[in-house]
C-alpha cells in the first residue's frame, strides 16, 4: 500500500478510480500517534478517494472537541467499550455492536464512557479527512496546542471546524 501498511492487495490502482482489493489484517496498518491510538487501515490514497478507514482504541473519558466535517460523512462502528455521541442537539449512547452515521455538516463528538477503553472502526466518505490525524500528530510532536488556533487551522484545511457548544 506504500504507506507502511502491510495489507495484501493486487491489481492496478489510480487516484481516478480504484481497481485494487485491499486486505489489512489484525494488527496491521499504519499507526498514527495520539490519544485515540489510531491505525490507518485504508486511506483515500489507497481507495481512489472513495473512503478512509481507521481503527482506534481510545482511553476511557476521552472526547475530542465538538466538530463538524463540511464535506465528508463519518461512520462509527463500536467494536468494544461504550461511547456517548453528541449528534447535533441529541446525545445517544452506543455500546459495542452499535453503528453511528454522521452526515456531513452535523456537529458531533464521540466520548468514551465507562471504565473500559473504547474500540471503534471509523470511516470517512469520501476519504481524505483521515489525513488530518497525521497533521494533528505532527502538531503535538512539535509541542503545538491541540485546542487552539493551530488545531483549528488543521481542521479548516480538511474542510472541518471545531465548534463551541451553546451553554
Amino acid at each position: 500500500m506504500g504507506t507502511g501498511a502491510r495489507g495484501r492487495h493486487g491489481g492496478a490502482m489510480t487516484t481516478a478510480h480504484r481497481t485494487t482489493v485491499i486486505v489489512v489484517g489484525p494488527g496491521e496498518g499504519r499507526r498514527i500517534p495520539g490519544p485515540e491510538n489510531l491505525t490507518l487501515k485504508a486511506g483515500a490514497e489507497h481507495t481512489g478517494g472513495a473512503i478512509g478507514v481507521l481503527e482506534g482504541t481510545t482511553p476511557a473519558g476521552f472526547a475530542p472537541p465538538p466538530h463538524i466535517h463540511h464535506d465528508a460523512d463519518e461512520l462509527f462502528y463500536v467494536l468494544g467499550g461504550a461511547f456517548r455521541f453528541l449528534l447535533g442537539e441529541d446525545t445517544v449512547e452506543a455500546p459495542a455492536g452499535s453503528f453511528v452515521y454522521v452526515p456531513r455538516g452535523t456537529v458531533h463528538q464521540p466520548e468514551v464512557i465507562g471504565p473500559e477503553p473504547g474500540r471503534v472502526l471509523v470511516a470517512f466518505v469520501p476519504g481524505g479527512q483521515e489525513r488530518a490525524f497525521d497533521d494533528f500528530a505532527a502538531l503535538a510532536a512539535a509541542g503545538g496546542d491541540l485546542t487552539g488556533e493551530q488545531a483549528q487551522a488543521i481542521a479548516r484545511r480538511y474542510h472541518s471546524e471545531f465548534v463551541e457548544l451553546p451553554r
